[in-house]
This record gives C-alpha cells, sequence and structure tokens, in this order.
C-alpha cells in the first residue's frame, strides 16, 4: 500500500508540472525574449511576435495536455492497481505530450511565417 501511495505523489507531480508550465509560459516567459526561460526555439526568438506568439500557444498547449494528463491518471489510479508498468506507461505518456508540444508549436510557427 505504501508503494501505491509514492507512485500516486510522484505521478500528481508530473501532470501538475504541465499546468506550471502553462502558468510560466503565459504569464511570465511571455515578457522579452531572453536565452533562460520560455519556448527557446530560432524561430520563436526570430521576433518579439514570434515569441509572444509561440509562448502564449505553447502555454495554452500545455494547459490541455496537463489536464488529459490529469484525467488520465486520476482515472487509471482509481481504476487499477498501481504497478511500475503503469507508472512507466504514464510517464511515457507525458514525456510524449511534452513533445508534442514542441513539435506542434514549432509547426504553427513555421506555418505562420
Amino acid at each position: 500500500m505504501w508503494r501505491s501511495y509514492v507512485f500516486i505523489n510522484y505521478k500528481s507531480d508530473n501532470a501538475d508540472s504541465l499546468l506550471f508550465m502553462y502558468f510560466f509560459l503565459k504569464y511570465k516567459a511571455n515578457k522579452k525574449i531572453n536565452r533562460w526561460s520560455g519556448f527557446r526555439t530560432r524561430l520563436s526568438m526570430e521576433s518579439e511576435e514570434n515569441w509572444k506568439f509561440a509562448n502564449n500557444y505553447a502555454g495554452k498547449l500545455s494547459l490541455i495536455f496537463g489536464i488529459i494528463s490529469m484525467a488520465m491518471t486520476l482515472f487509471v489510479i482509481y481504476k487499477y492497481e498501481l504497478n511500475d508498468k503503469i507508472v512507466l506507461i504514464l510517464t511515457g505518456i507525458q514525456i510524449l505530450f511534452l513533445i508534442l508540444i514542441s513539435v506542434i508549436t514549432e509547426i504553427k510557427l513555421y506555418r505562420k511565417k
């Protein structure tokens, strides 16, 4: 039982990080182009307009994926007995979400040009 409790806290923290990323990109990193924080790619740093667009768009995607991730995690926690395999799958899905946020935002920036 204790082991499952550790997994629940671990998964909750991962889903929360996507939601934190939304607020960070939306309100903190969206100010001026810098090399330390925000959605930093060659395209996003080309202009102030691209920078704001990329941070807003990546923030919205991280909110959407964060809500999906949290709902999916809560469903799995209450429906199934957690084990290493399920936690690994959930973590893999959340890593996929992070990759998708970057790829989709970069494609949107490229098409915006």
